[in-house]
């Protein structure tokens, strides 16, 4: 069950454990739905507003991400000017999770 329930979010569904998928599962009944959040995401549509950001920016995904498509990235990346870009394989929709080691390393790298 949980490779089915978990399978869009993470690549590697064993890094969620009893606790998380519970947290998870009730965000859902909620209304905080993955689903929901890649629409509002990209009905939000911010795109234009990316080449106004003066600041440093360090964006960290996953390229195995199946709720905000990879390619998604890349075009987020290209209207950044100061970005810096830290791309996880085999890591999908929650970097933090499956990678929090490279999390950690791409912001202190950044900092």
């Amino acid at each position: 069950m949980r490779s089915r329930v978990f399978a869009p979010l993470v690549h590697d569904t064993s890094v969620i454990n009893a606790s998380e998928a519970a947290t998870l599962a009730h965000g859902a009944s909620l209304g905080r739905s993955t689903v929901a959040a890649r629409a509002e995401i990209l009905a939000a549509n911010l795109t234009d507003e990316l080449a106004d950001l003066s600041m440093p920016v360090e964006l960290v995904w996953g390229r195995e991400d199946r709720v905000v498509l990879f390619d998604y990235a890349e075009r987020v990346a290209e209207r950044i000017p100061s970005v810096r870009t830290s791309w996880l394989s085999d890591v999908g929709h929650m970097p933090m999770w499956e990678a929090p080691d490279a999390v950690i390393d791409a912001i202190a790298a950044a900092a």
